[in-house]
């Protein structure tokens, strides 16, 4: 974890905000998921016209949120749709047993 904050700490220093920002959203237990974080972004001074590296960072996190419920939402489908087909599969075979056919 010590690594990560301390990469986290050399992109920034080298103003490299959006690749900080992506280490930050996907960090480890979210530790650098934190207001000392997003102080960190909101310290950096910004020249008109320029986007403020605050807002990568949230659009970051955003989208890591996202994607993460996305999947487990997907997962959860198909999760649902194999255990309806197994148990469909299950209880054909059942009912042909019960009823005399056997293949």
């Amino acid at each position: 974890m010590r690594l990560v904050v301390q990469r986290f700490q050399e992109l920034f220093a080298q103003t490299k905000y959006k690749e900080a920002a992506e280490l930050g959203a996907e960090s480890p237990q979210g530790i650098l998921r934190t207001p000392y974080t997003v102080a960190e972004f909101q310290s950096v001074p910004v020249q008109v016209g320029q986007t403020p590296p605050l807002l990568p960072y949230f659009a970051t996190l955003l989208i890591f949120d996202v994607t993460c419920q996305l999947l487990i939402n997907v997962f959860f489908f198909i999760l649902e749709f194999w255990l309806t087909f197994i148990s469909s599969i299950i209880y054909c075979k059942t009912t042909r047993v019960t009823h005399g056919s056997l293949d």
